[in-house]
Order: structure tokens, then sequence, then C-alpha cells
């Protein structure tokens, strides 16, 4: 897209308050995960990790292969090394994906790019910079990015560091700032509250397992909404400071499904909040999705969701893997507004236009499925939430421990200088 279409993607600025009932159009999945060319109406189709069904996860060729094979969006797992470099790794471990049974935070980052995948083509383990840089490229200025910020390392530590990466990368002129492209998806308010102070401008994604503990962000009176509703036709409270942004939601796809999920999306749509579902390769539950009226579709099967949101997309994904070598045709885009435009239109008829795939409905023994796994996964909700604030916990006492024993360090050697004195 010419940065000179639309006042969302200026490029080199970040947002204004006169821009703030621009940033996250209602209907849409907001800037940071806008459709390159949303003119179907139909969810983003987002690469989880980025193509794990044909690449290793979380790799540069599966980063490339999702691109090539359609995907409007990468999503990607952040972990830190031992000297503070924020990499990309599903697990706090690096058994399961490179062998090795160590720690990711117990290693350095000479010794993690060493290290190769068991899966081939064996691939290395990338940096976020690594993909930053890679999507500075003028011709991938169309995609955009969800990083998973996962709970394993010290959250001011993490996030202070995802910051200073997205700060040290540089974009090319005319290319879309990185708050624009790039959403922070978050587990828990301790890093929503982070994410508002350390990257005031990028939008934020709660992911979750259910939809219980989700449904307060939509409430008007919890700080993630502090003021009104969103107004129709925005995703942002008017004139309301970033600190104060509503929170849009990456969800486990089974918890959508039901009244509970039907309550949970016409809720967040009103508010003008944006609705991804995590992780969808079955065909039929892609079509579910399409008629659902999700914003984005993670999934590892990105050629898949391709062919299921219609043959016109297979079409874009074949001009896409053109344009990643020809500047002017990856950003040859339709301007963004007029693309979400294109989505509320096809939200409000409902037209379907996809395959034969998107219009059947799944069996009455997937709704089933979908409902035991709904319920597994309030349970594991409840679990996970307390796990997560046993390990915040035991971060500040160690945190604690850490400053009294340096203050205990210095009050020796004060005492000793005071002596040889």
């Amino acid at each position: 897209m010419a940065p000179n279409e639309d006042p969302i993607l200026r490029p080199g600025t970040a947002p204004t308050a006169d821009d703030a009932d621009l940033a996250f159009p209602a209907g849409s999945p907001g800037p940071a995960l806008a459709p390159t060319s949303a003119e179907d109406g139909l969810p983003v189709n987002i690469g989880h990790r980025g193509y794990k069904a044909a690449y290793p996860e979380n790799t540069m060729a599966a980063f490339q292969g999702a691109v090539a094979a359609g995907a409007h969006a990468l999503e990607t797992d952040l972990h830190l090394s031992r000297d503070g470099v924020v990499v990309l790794s599903h697990d706090a471990t690096l058994k399961r994906c490179f062998g090795v049974d160590k720690r990711v935070a117990d290693c350095d980052w000479a010794e993690l790019q060493t290290l190769q995948t068991l899966r081939a083509p064996h691939e290395g383990m990338p940096r976020l910079a690594d993909l930053l840089r890679w999507l500075a490229q003028p011709a991938l200025d169309h995609v955009r990015v969800l990083l998973d910020v996962k709970t394993d390392d010290d959250p001011d530590e993490m996030l202070a560091a995802v910051a200073a990466t997205l700060e040290r990368v540089p974009l090319p002129p005319g290319c879309s700032p990185w708050w624009s492209r790039v959403a922070i998806g978050c587990w828990n308010d301790q890093y929503i509250t982070l994410t508002r102070s350390l990257l005031p401008n990028h939008p934020i994604f709660l992911i979750a397992f259910s939809v219980i503990p989700a449904l307060r962000y939509l409430s008007s009176n919890t700080p993630s909404t502090a003021g009104s509703d969103a107004h129709p036709g925005s995703g942002l409270d008017d004139g309301v400071p970033p600190a104060h942004q509503p929170i849009h939601f990456n969800m486990y796809q089974p918890a959508l499904v039901g009244p509970l999920g039907a309550l949970f999306r016409r809720l967040a749509r009103r508010r003008g909040r944006r609705v991804l579902a995590w992780t969808v390769n079955d065909e039929r539950w892609m079509g579910w999705c399409v008629r659902a009226g999700v914003d984005g579709v993670v999934t590892d099967e990105v050629a898949r969701f391709s062919r299921v949101r219609g043959p016109d997309r297979q079409e874009a994904g074949g001009a896409e893997k053109e344009a990643m070598g020809d500047e002017a045709a990856g950003t040859a885009d339709a301007g963004l507004k007029e693309a979400l435009d294109g989505k509320d239109k096809a939200m409000r008829d409902r037209g379907v236009q996809g395959t034969a795939a998107t219009r059947a409905l799944p069996g009455w023994r997937l709704y089933v499925k979908a409902g035991l796994m709904q319920t597994a996964a309030m349970l594991l909700a409840l679990v996970w939430r307390k796990g997560a604030w046993r390990k915040s916990r035991a971060m500040k006492e160690k945190k604690k421990k850490h400053a009294r024993g340096v203050h205990g360090k210095a009050d020796a050697v004060g005492a000793c200088t005071e002596k040889e004195a």
C-alpha cells in the first residue's frame, strides 16, 4: 500500500489522538493484522508459527513459505536467551524442535544460533530481529505479525527487549511503521499492562482458552475499556489515550462455538473488537470461521485455508509469491479503508464466497467434540491462571532476593572500606 493512501499507515509516525478513531476500523483486525486485499470480506489468513504444516515451525523457511502460500499475517512465539536476545521459539526448552535438553533461557545466542531443527529441511533458530529485517523489505510491507509473548521469562525484561528490537530494526523510506504491522499477544493482565507502557502504540490481543476470562475485557468498567464502548465504525474509544486502548482477542477456536461463543462474538463485534481463532486446521471448521465472521484464522495449513477462502485467494497467494522480489507489486495495494468497507459489507450480507468446504457444516460429532474441548479449555484456563500467578510471584521473590543480595554486598564493601580507613 502506498503510504499516502491512508492516514493509518503514515510511514515513520506514531498514531496521534486524531488517528485514534482510525487505528482499528470496525469489522477488521486493525492495521496490525489488516488483510492485504480484503475486498472479499473474508477472515485474514494467519500462518501459525509460519507455515508449520510444511516447514519446521518458527523458522525463516516457515515464514517465507507462509507468505508464498497466501498468508496475510504471521504468528510466532517469543522467548529470551540468557544474554537477553529475543528468539523465536514456542517451547521454553530445546528438546522437541532441536533435540537439545536445555532451556532457551539457559543458553546464550552464540550457542542458540548454531542449532538446527530435527525436522527437515534443517533450519536454524531465528531472532525477532531476523524476522523483522526480512519483513522490512518494501515488497513485504503488506505482511503483518502477531507476537505470542510467552510467560516463561521475566515480563519486564522480555517486553523491554521486544521494544528495543523494534526500535533497532530500520525501515526503508515509504514503508509502514512497525506499530501498524506488529501486534502483541498477551496471556494475562501483567503483560497487558507492561505492553501498554513499553509498546503503547501497538495493538494488543488477549490470548485465551476460554471466553469466560475474556468477557471481562469487554465490560465498560474494566481498565481495558476505560471510558465507554467503542464508537461505531471504530475499534478504539474516540479520544482515549493509548494506555486505555481496548483489547482484541486471539481465542482457542472451540471456545467460540455454541451459545456462549456466539454471545462473545456478538459482543466483541458490537464493541469494535477483533476476534481471531486458533489453531484451525480442519476444513469444516475453517468454513465455520468464515460463516461466523471471525476476523482472522490462525492455522498450520496456510494453503488449505487459502483454498477454503476461495480460488481467488489461491491466485492472490501466487501473486504475493511473485511480489517477493518486486517492490512495486508488493506495495500496489488497495486502500485499507476500501478493503475494510468490503469486509463490513460481506459480513452484513453473509455472502460466502469460498469453496464448497466453506459452506459445509461440521457434523454433530465435531460439535460434541468442540463442546468437550470447550469445557476442558475452561478448566485448563483456571489451572493455567493459578500457575501463572505462582510463577509471577516466584519471579518477584527472585528479584527481591537479588536486590537484597546486591545491597548486602554494597553494605559489606562499605564497612570494609570504613575499617581500612
